[in-house]
């Protein structure tokens, strides 16, 4: 599950030191449906992608509330260490517009 995976990915890495700098982290899919988002983290995880799941919610044209999830890197105190690993991501899942996000 989602929270699984959070935890797994922030146990496994513990070179990131939290400062109180800019944090750096990458918007790099959307899906419209839970069961495809966790099957895509669970992918990206196996591969030791750091990734997490992220539930949002926009309003459509007629104004009701519309859940989708959203996978995302986590945190990074480097953007060039980031930009490293999202040419990876890109090339090898063949992902497009991936957006990279200061917090």
């Amino acid at each position: 599950n989602i929270t699984e995976a959070a935890l797994a990915i922030e146990s496994a890495d513990t070179s990131v030191t939290q400062d109180a700098g800019q944090k750096y982290y990458a918007e790099l899919i959307g899906f419209g449906h839970l069961k495809a988002a966790q099957a895509f983290v669970d992918k990206m995880v196996k591969k030791g992608y750091p990734v997490e799941l992220k539930k949002r919610n926009s309003r459509n044209g007629s104004g009701k509330v519309v859940n989708w999830y959203q996978v995302i890197t986590r945190k990074f105190d480097s953007r060039d260490q980031l930009v490293e690993i999202v040419n990876t991501i890109k090339s090898t899942e063949r992902l497009r517009d991936i957006k990279i996000k200061n917090s």
